[in-house]
């Protein structure tokens, strides 16, 4: 009877038990006495140099077959990835291949766990260090309290602030030189009757735009948010608006956005401020150094009212240095005197914030 040969281990078998033979990995159904072929095909097949067929060059070696088989009936659990690192894999170790034990890699489950528990040990060192740091900073501020921790920690940060910070007016009687919120100013009149309308407030530099703006905030009790031309597109507005209105719904509390360099705003950033400011959403204060009438939207202008602020005069400028030199402990019987005071007022031109800088500079340290 004729026979065939295998096309994964090239043994004969019968046409009819080929399927059974594959099936049971090449073990069973081999035909061990094949019926001898033809003189003539022994004479070619001597003379001839035998050749793979095409159908077993292309087939997967019966080595590679079990052992693949034999790792799909393997559960999931077992099942460890080969090492790769600084190691060349065989062509019966393929893609396909999977070994187990405790030199494998582990299965992506396992890796992922690995990582994960990784990934929690390092949060919770991380959380330790923090705590040790909360408790350094605790110990150092024993016995003060929440409240004295806070102004501790206040007070630290305004070491670190330049003069020109650490001396800026906290109220409107701290306030030099500009009579707009004096004792009989407009501007004040409005403030403390709570009325403060949208505003534009134009002036020099170190006149005390940005003072002014807070110290309302302050009276006022309102939420005092500062934006900058740079850093504040017209999405980030229109989300202030949304929290502003939603605030003033929930609490009734007012927010009032102090815009520095209003001049610097395009026109889109201006723009965005039109339906807020008439409905009164926020209160709008916005300082600049320019003539509103030139850089200001006209809409937006018509909206707000202009409050000019004047430079501040030497005796302005001379007192707040007086107010800074005792702030800082200086003698003024020392280097700095009265005499290098005048001298710094009336060189500052009205710049309070330049005339502080300077100041700093000469103060010993």
């Amino acid at each position: 009877m004729a026979v065939v040969d295998c096309p994964i281990c090239n043994q004969p078998v019968k046409p009819a038990d080929i399927n059974s033979h594959i099936d049971s990995d090449c073990t069973s159904f081999v035909n061990k006495d094949p019926s001898p072929p033809p003189q003539s095909q022994n004479v070619s097949s001597s003379s001839q140099p035998q050749k793979r067929t095409a159908s077993s060059f292309f087939s997967t070696p019966a080595p590679k077959r079990a052992q693949t088989r034999d790792a799909h009936l393997t559960p999931v659990a077992n099942r460890t990835l080969a090492p790769a690192a600084g190691k060349k894999r065989s062509f019966d170790e393929g893609p396909g291949a999977v070994t187990s034990g405790p030199g494998g890699g582990g299965t992506t489950v396992e890796r992922e766990e690995r990582i994960d528990k990784a990934a929690t040990k390092q949060r919770h060192e991380t959380a330790d260090d923090d705590d040790d740091d909360d408790a350094d900073n605790n110990k150092e501020d024993d016995g003060l309290g929440a409240d004295g921790r806070r102004t501790a920690k206040r007070l630290k940060t305004l070491r670190a602030a330049p003069l020109a910070e650490r001396m800026r007016p906290q109220t409107l009687d701290e306030v030099c030189g500009q009579e707009l919120v004096g004792p009989r100013g407009v501007l004040r009149a409005l403030i403390e009757s709570r009325r403060v309308p949208s505003m534009i407030l134009w002036g020099a530099s170190g006149t005390g735009k940005t003072t002014i703006a807070r110290c309302i905030a302050q009276v006022v009790g309102s939420r005092f948010v500062e934006l900058n031309a740079t850093s504040s597109g017209v999405a980030e507005c229109k989300r202030l608006f949304h929290e502003a209105a939603g605030d003033l719904a929930l609490t009734g509390r007012k927010t009032i956005v102090f815009c520095d360099e209003m001049h610097r705003f395009n026109k889109a950033q201006q723009d965005v401020f039109l339906k807020p400011v008439e409905a009164g959403t926020v209160t709008l204060v916005g300082a600049t150094t320019e003539n509103p009438s030139f850089r200001i939207a006209a809409a937006l202008l018509s909206r707000c009212r202009t409050f000019t602020l004047q430079p501040l005069s030497a005796d302005d400028v001379a007192a707040i240095l007086r107010r800074a030199r005792a702030a800082e402990g200086a003698s003024p019987d020392g280097l700095v005197d009265d005499a290098m005071l005048d001298y710094l007022a009336r060189f500052s031109d009205g710049d309070a914030r330049t005339a502080l800088n300077l100041l700093e500079l000469a103060l010993p340290r």
